[in-house]
């Protein structure tokens, strides 16, 4: 059996990527809207064996994104095996948005876990009125851009996933970007916290509108505060902020953080599992 790649074109190639890696993972969309996201991107490549269609992926150089296999061929192991060679040009490649089923066939081949996530989801309700004890919620404004990102580099460093290898300018960058979104959404900045203990920021929780949802962008607490439940306070105001416009609230969490158990204590449901590997 010889396999190789072949340029593919969109939407054709959007339509089965949608039905064959089947998996909605941010709970945002169903089959179509699935397809429409990706039919203008132009990285997209059809895998073959011998001149059929075994399945397709994203690629840039050194970068595998979204691999799939088209039924009845099942062996991701062999066709990685061939693909790989194909799109590796120097250095470390690294495969994003990795199914559970495809994992093994992945570490196999040489490549090791660098980080794994997924979406959580549930219904919005009403909470009875939160309170912040001796302490301080107000909503967050882009001129503590700076020290928010700080924030997040004291709570972050070191722990599970990007977020703990991240510098304080890539924090920055997240933060300036969430600004941006949510400049004409008066619900969400309203929904969103921050906390401070005088004039020092202690947490901060950022709520923004994310293709058909409303997101807990980000949730963090600084580690002298952690374990007061400022955390799911402030996800129950935002719940409260929001209720009457949206019935869903969906977050995303690295595997291995400790706020997976705070977010299935607060009525999460665990979505689909998607991992980034390097070699």
């Amino acid at each position: 059996m010889q396999i190789n790649i072949e340029k593919a074109e969109n939407p054709e190639f959007a339509h089965w990527w949608a039905i064959y890696r089947n998996v909605n993972e941010d709970y945002s969309q169903g089959f179509a809207e699935q397809a429409q996201d990706i039919v203008s991107v132009p990285f997209c490549h059809w895998i073959l064996a011998d001149g059929k269609r075994i399945g397709g992926f994203i690629t840039v150089p050194n970068n595998i994104g979204d691999f799939f296999l088209v039924h009845p061929f099942t062996d991701a192991y062999r066709a990685l095996k061939a693909i790989i060679p194909q799109v590796k040009t120097n250095g470390t490649i690294t495969a994003r948005n990795v199914l559970d089923t495809h994992c093994h066939a992945f570490q196999l081949l040489g490549f090791q876990t660098v980080e794994s996530r997924r979406w959580m989801i549930r219904p919005t309700q009403a909470y009875d009125l939160v309170t912040f004890d001796d302490l301080t919620r107000i909503a967050p404004q882009s001129e503590q851009t700076e020290d928010i990102a700080r924030l997040m580099l004291t709570a972050f460093e070191g722990g599970a996933g990007q977020y703990g290898q991240r510098k304080i300018d890539a924090h920055q960058n997240s933060v300036e970007n969430y600004f941006k979104t949510i400049a004409d959404d008066d619900s969400c900045h309203q929904a969103s916290s921050v906390i401070m203990d005088g004039d020092k920021m202690v947490s901060a929780c950022l709520i923004q509108r994310y293709k058909s949802l409303v997101t807990v962008r980000f949730v963090v607490t600084h580690p002298d505060y952690q374990g007061r439940g400022l955390a799911q306070k402030q996800i129950q105001h935002g719940i409260n902020a929001i209720k009457d416009e949206y019935k869903t609230v969906a977050l995303a969490v690295t595997i291995g953080n400790p706020a997976e158990a705070l977010y299935q204590k607060m009525g999460f449901v665990s979505g689909a599992i998607t991992h980034t590997l390097q070699c």
